[in-house]
């Protein structure tokens, strides 16, 4: 298979499997489908660099009820240049539990005023708190959470985007309790 190296040519790519499941070895292996989404488009997975020349592939999955199922992972390296161009365009490959491909979404979250003001703002809060010290209740759009080793240091922290405002951004029915989500969700609307 030839190696599919652009946004344009991954969405057809993808949007030609809607509806066919992509089957993982391991379940509880919430990267394992991601990392399989790169490699049926002939890309060896790293965060070293975008995963396309003109952007970055991130998966979804979709709770039965339609609902977002968690944060989305931007990356491990706590670089803000490199955060905005991982960020800069996005393909989302949405699946749900079954890893059954749903759709297909292009975004850039930088691109909302409200989400581009929330990044550098709650960026430099998680910096100045420290990633070792740093809670996800101390942010609101973005948080840095551990990576799925429940290892406290530095390296094993990653960027995420709350899974609520992961459900503006893609269209679903935003759903949050956190305190000043709800208004933070209506300045994003207004920006749409």
């Amino acid at each position: 298979m030839k190696k599919i190296t652009t946004m344009d040519e991954a969405e057809i790519f993808y949007r030609n499997r809607i509806g066919q499941k992509i089957k993982t070895k391991n379940k509880k292996n919430k990267g394992e489908f991601g990392q399989l989404v790169e490699y049926k488009i002939g890309h060896t997975p790293s965060s070293a660099h975008l995963d396309l020349d003109d952007g970055e592939i991130k998966t979804v999955c979709l709770k039965p009820n339609k609902q977002v199922k968690e944060d989305l992972k931007i990356a491990k390296v706590w670089d803000k240049d490199y955060l905005e161009k991982k960020m800069k365009n996005l393909l989302v490959i949405v699946r749900d539990t079954e890893n059954t491909i749903l759709s297909v979404k292009r975004c850039s979250p930088l691109n909302n005023p409200t989400f581009l003001k929330y990044f550098n703002s709650e960026f430099e809060q998680i910096m100045k708190i420290g990633l070792d010290k740093v809670s996800q209740s101390d942010t609101i759009v973005w948080v840095a959470k551990t990576n799925d080793t429940g290892k406290k240091e530095k390296n094993a922290r990653a960027f995420y985007l709350a899974r609520a405002f992961v459900s503006a951004l893609l269209g679903y029915e935003f759903s949050s309790t956190k305190r000043g989500a709800k208004e933070i969700y209506k300045e994003y609307k207004l920006n749409v």
